[in-house]
């Protein structure tokens, strides 16, 4: 199956699916750090003798291809681990560096604009970007000076304020991201979280638990004594994984943030159940849900709108929900097993939501997702999903509703999205009338 390299849909060239307005749900800043700037970076602390040292093998005497090809995950990975170790090499390049993080910000919404994406929530963890946590297998980078998660989200609001102001187009607000195995981040972050919701421009409008999904199946709950909603501290939070980010959630509900969560991507049909579930602050989106889709379709007898309906609700997918689907991360994580496009649970969904007479069904998006690691970009997610011969056959038109679907599920409030949609609208319309 083909990843890359996809002949143009129908008479669109290439130049024309880069040009055609965007809007991208599910895309992780640190999975979308410009390359070249972080060798380059990588390259500056070599010579001056900060580079980590377990980074070092990875730039000494490379070229930035090579540095690029080690970050990339390649067809032949197809696990989340794999995708996660390129991580691994990267992220003690930026940890602490609160310029470069800046400067990478910047680049993110450059690199939106010139794909035309009209809006954008980008969504990272302060706390695996400061130089004073462990994340993954990496130990702490020990920055001299160190500093903080709070640091980290300013630095990233500069950055990306800055490279709004210069692309006026553009609108990118923040999902911040707890870390499932991390309850120790959970209190700062929903604080931080509170807090940058009342900046503007660029300021957070979410919350996201992200890198795994074993909070899922951690179904302790807090000591007595400690009030729902109340967030257990540090200390007591070792054993209480799951239930440190229920209560960190709901917090973040309580105060107008809306909640998106990675589920049913490595972990088990049923976790999208419990992310909308008023336990985790009700989700009204989830990252992926691949898993989802496919224990409903196995249930389906036949799999039409109606009886698709139905095993969904068997399952707890409300129909209101909006999956956030990002193609080519789905096939090299093995979020999604398949080997034909068109049976990915996004074409399926938009296929049936399409039918006369379909009854609701949860809303399909499309995103990046992790574009430099994954070799992609949000054009080229597009081109896969509306591809008739190689890819998910939505056309043009599907992926024209996609972008609706993601209007409608932004993080804003009624008068912004309004406005979003409005945009969006007059910006089509003046990219369909070049294709005349």
């Amino acid at each position: 199956m083909a990843l890359r390299g996809l002949e143009p849909i129908g008479a669109l060239a290439r130049r024309h699916w880069l040009t055609m307005p965007k809007v991208e749900l599910h895309v992780h800043l640190d999975g979308a750090f410009d390359q070249r700037l972080l060798f380059e970076a990588a390259r500056r602390r070599l010579d001056a003798g900060t580079l980590p040292p377990a980074v070092v093998p990875f730039v000494a005497n490379k070229s930035l291809e090579d540095f690029s090809a080690q970050i990339t995950c390649l067809p032949s990975d197809r696990s989340l681990r794999a995708m996660i170790d390129k991580f691994m090499i990267f992220l003690p390049i930026v940890q602490g560096q609160l310029p470069l993080l800046e400067q990478l910000a910047h680049a993110f919404v450059s690199a939106q604009a010139a794909q035309h994406v009209v809006y954008a929530e980008v969504r990272y963890s302060p706390h695996i970007l400061t130089d004073n946590a462990a994340y993954g297998h990496l130990p702490a980078a020990g920055g001299a000076a160190g500093c903080t998660a709070r640091q980290v989200v300013e630095a990233v609001t500069r950055g990306l304020r800055r490279g709004c102001e210069e692309h006026a187009a553009v609108d990118v607000r923040q999902i911040l991201c707890f870390i499932d195995g991390r309850p120790e981040y959970c209190a700062e972050l929903t604080e931080l979280a509170a807090e940058f919701q009342a900046e503007r421009p660029c300021g957070v409008v979410g919350v996201d638990v992200a890198a795994g999904e074993e909070h899922f199946a951690d179904s302790a709950e807090p000591a007595e004594g400690v009030a729902d909603g109340q967030l257990v501290a540090p200390a007591e939070a070792a054993d209480l994984n799951g239930a440190t980010h229920r209560a960190a959630l709901r917090c973040c509900a309580a105060v107008g943030l809306a909640v998106t969560l990675h589920a049913a991507e490595s972990g088990p049909a049923a976790n999208v159940a419990a992310a909308v579930s008023e336990r985790y602050g009700g989700a009204r989106r989830v990252g992926h849900g691949y898993k989802a889709v496919a224990a409903a379709v196995a249930l389906c007898e036949p799999c039409e709108a109606a009886p698709m309906a139905a095993a969904l609700g068997k399952l707890g997918v409300p129909p209101a929900l909006t999956l956030e689907c990002c193609p080519t991360s789905s096939f090299l994580t093995s979020g999604w097993d398949g080997s034909e496009w068109k049976q990915h649970p996004a074409a399926v969904l938009h296929k049936l939501q399409a039918a006369e007479g379909a009854p609701p069904l949860p809303k399909v998006t499309l995103s990046s997702d992790d574009p430099s690691v994954f070799g992609t970009s949000l054009t080229d997610e597009l081109m896969l999903a509306a591809d008739e011969k190689e890819g998910m056959g939505m056309g043009v038109h599907g992926v024209h509703q996609c972008a609706l679907n993601a209007v409608d599920a932004a993080f804003l409030d009624e008068d912004e999205r309004r406005a979003l949609r409005a945009r969006f609208e007059e910006a089509w319309a003046a990219w369909e009338s070049t294709l005349k």
